[in-house]
């Protein structure tokens, strides 16, 4: 087990930067407007955060292999509407 990055929040959920604050905020908007769950907002953010970054990796490593990355606006697209629609109430 790697040590603990102290940038971590108190349960492990996202990173208390202001680059995950964006991120947190909308989720909290959007448990706020009863589209995500009453859930410990952190931990929606952190899996989110969690996914684009696994997904921006995987593009950066190439594994995708789209050909001169056409098409890669569309994967994703389509990654951020499966995060949307795995959080979505109802």
């Amino acid at each position: 087990m790697s040590p603990r990055d102290p940038t971590l929040s108190g349960d492990g959920s996202i990173p208390q930067s202001a680059a995950a604050a964006p991120l947190l905020e909308v989720v909290l908007r959007l448990i706020a407007a009863g589209t995500f769950p009453d859930v410990f907002p952190p931990r929606i953010a952190g899996t989110i955060w969690a996914s684009v970054h696994g997904f921006v990796m995987l593009e950066l490593s190439g594994i995708f292999d789209i050909p001169g990355g056409a098409g890669m606006d569309v994967l994703y697209a389509a990654h951020l509407e499966s995060i949307r629609r795995g959080w979505r109430v109802g």
